[in-house]
């Protein structure tokens, strides 16, 4: 039998980690892993540079749950460089990474190039990380966060197939319509302007 899910889970504040960067690279090599889940167990920016060598040639691993863990922006700059050459990671949570400007900003760049990931945490608790991190709250109204989130939007809608289809997809995800009229703004060679009829016949105007 193949192992698909592990799930190691630390209770209390872990100041150790319970795995080492090399421990984590041996479970990154397996080709059977499809979720991991190492939620506080006193990882730290070390271990996210062993995972990220290990995500470039993984093509199994679609969701890694790393939250609670003691990782500065550095973290976020390795990931950054890793989204661009891994197309197999759907769902990556690093709640509780320190975030800064820069690294924001480095990993909306990295996303940009990359069409596999859907859903991405980076929040922290302002309260309960504040000794550690000092997570700033508001950084949700930055530019970096703004196409962090329509990024994610892109790649939930895909890109595949009929363009029409894409853009009245990309519609069905989005919480408002800034999204679509963005992608219509900026990209208007993929879009047919003409009305477009939905299920019930009427008729919806881009």
């Amino acid at each position: 039998q193949q192992l698909h899910c592990l799930n190691i889970r630390g209770s209390g504040k872990q100041r150790e980690p319970v795995l080492s960067p090399e421990a984590i690279s041996i479970l990154l090599s397996s080709s059977s892993i499809e979720s991991l889940y190492l939620e506080n167990v006193g990882l730290i920016d070390d271990h996210t540079d062993a995972i990220c060598h290990e995500l470039k040639s993984n093509h199994s691993l679609g969701l890694l749950d790393i939250k609670d863990n003691y990782f500065t922006d550095d973290a976020l700059f390795t990931f950054a460089q890793t989204l661009p050459d891994n197309q197999t990671l759907q769902s990556l949570d690093l709640s509780g990474v320190q975030i800064t400007e820069r690294g924001g900003q480095a990993m909306a760049k990295g996303l940009a190039a990359n069409t596999t990931l859907t859903h991405l945490e980076i929040e922290g608790t302002a309260d309960k990380y504040a000794d550690e991190f000092a997570v700033k709250v508001g950084h949700e109204n930055t530019e970096w966060h703004k196409a962090i989130d329509y990024q994610l939007r892109m790649n939930r809608a895909g890109t595949a197939g009929n363009r029409k289809r894409f853009v009245e997809a990309l519609n069905s995800v989005s919480d408002h319509l800034g999204c679509l009229y963005t992608f219509v703004r900026q990209s208007p060679q993929y879009c047919d302007l003409h009305p477009l009829s939905d299920v019930s016949g009427s008729k919806v105007i881009l």
